[in-house]
């Protein structure tokens, strides 16, 4: 059954100044389920902080501009979305004037429809990959979860009651921690899945696309298909701040039909903006790009030893076994069950059986 629960959470990514005003935001915005980080002049992450690993929440990017808000990924839910606009609006009463989606999953685009609902003529933002997603792929996974989540809520809930983890293992406070969160977050999206509305990008970013917003330079590129077809990296030059969406996700990485090759190039193009802070799909602000190496040591490593494998005629069903991941599993995971249940489900596993199909293609 954990592996049932487990392949079905697969399925869908889920469900993302003025100095006096920030105590007030700060406070305010974890209450909510996020924090609001400042990472440069009039620029903040909402850092989601719930401690869920299955069910979760992106998080986003808020720039407040001369005379606009620029955000980047709108959050999982309209309710998220709808809460972060609260925080928005308690910094600046200046608009939002465009909302950047860096790629199409559920968590980072279905809190769309709010800011629609509050600035009707804001634009949205996207790679034409992402979009096309949004209306064929999405739709399917979300069908297919919502179908599926009563069930593996009920059986999370009769895990956390017995004190065990989705393994049939006795858990500790953290892992229990996160599986509330888990059953919390599933619980508030399929309420809300009556009300979603799809809303699509206006505006189609196929390379690069720079925004002008009075004194704010912001560089929006595609370096390529990588965590998705459509990943994009929002990049604020004078600042040195970057937004990945999922092409950096901490502590462990997601990995949803991706492509390893193209996601490794990827790093590489935003190593290359010599960033001093990165703000990833999940997890803490970065303030350094070590975690970018990590990460791609661990997909040259699927690349090249599924390669391998697969020029000696295995297949992933043969081979899959033979692929050794302990020391990246270690860096990332370490001794965390939590941590390293997520390592295998959504990264290692999904991607060293991609390996062997991309080695097929060569």
């Amino acid at each position: 059954m954990a592996s049932v629960i487990r392949a079905a959470l697969v399925r869908t990514a889920l469900v993302a100044c003025v100095p006096l005003a920030l105590p007030l935001v700060v406070l305010s915005a974890q209450e909510a389920g996020f924090e609001l980080v400042p990472v440069a002049t009039g620029v903040f992450a909402a850092i989601r902080t719930e401690p869920s690993s299955n069910v979760v929440l992106g998080n986003s990017l808020v720039i407040v501009n001369d005379a606009d808000v620029v955000v980047v990924d709108a959050g999982g839910t309209p309710a998220a979305a709808r809460e972060l606009i609260a925080a928005i609006r308690r910094v600046t009463p200046k608009p939002v004037s465009h909302v950047v989606s860096t790629h199409w999953h559920d968590d980072h685009v279905m809190g769309n429809q709010a800011f629609r609902d509050a600035w009707p003529s804001v634009e949205f933002v996207a790679h034409p990959a992402t979009r096309d997603a949004m209306t064929t792929t999405a739709v399917a996974n979300r069908e297919q979860f919502v179908k599926g989540l009563p069930e593996i809520l009920g059986y999370v809930r009769g895990q956390i009651a017995a004190g065990k983890g989705l393994d049939g293992q006795p858990a500790d406070s953290a892992e229990l921690r996160s599986l509330r969160a888990d059953v919390a977050l599933g619980e508030a999206y399929l309420a809300q899945v009556p009300t979603f509305r799809v809303t699509l990008p206006t505006i189609a970013v196929e390379r690069r696309f720079t925004l002008r917003r009075g004194a704010r330079v912001i560089e929006i590129s595609w370096f390529g298909p990588g965590n998705t077809e459509g990943d994009l990296v929002v990049h604020l030059p004078a600042e040195g701040v970057v937004a990945t969406g999922d092409l950096v996700v901490q502590p462990t990485p997601f990995f949803f039909n991706s492509h390893i090759g193209g996601w490794l190039g990827a790093l590489d193009s935003v190593r290359a903006l010599r960033p001093r802070v990165i703000v990833p799909g999940h997890g803490p602000v970065l303030r350094e790009t070590a975690y970018l190496d990590r990460l791609s040591l661990a997909l040259a490593a699927v690349r090249d030893q599924t390669a391998a494998l697969a020029a000696r005629g295995l297949t992933w069903e043969q081979g899959r076994d033979s692929v050794d991941l302990a020391s990246h599993r270690r860096a990332f995971a370490g001794a965390d069950r939590v941590r390293n249940a997520a390592w295998q489900n959504y990264f290692a596993g999904p991607a060293v059986r991609a390996g062997f199909a991309d080695a097929a293609k060569r």
